[in-house]
């Protein structure tokens, strides 16, 4: 099983860091996104929608 973290550019490292030492068994996939920080501002549709788009060239 892969974990995904995904991040806004804020914590996501230190967050994944944590993760992975709680649950080493698994693998992950660590997507950072600089370009658009901060998330907090944009609308929940706004963000499901990059997600979608990187999950969609991520399956490819």
């Amino acid at each position: 099983m892969k974990i995904g973290v995904f991040d806004s550019g804020l914590g996501g490292l230190i967050l994944l860091k944590a993760i992975v030492k709680k649950l080493p068994q698994y693998d992950y996939i660590y997507l950072g996104d600089t370009a658009r920080v901060p998330y907090g501002n944009r609308s929940q549709s706004a963000v499901y929608e990059k997600i979608s788009l990187w999950n969609n060239i991520r399956s490819e």
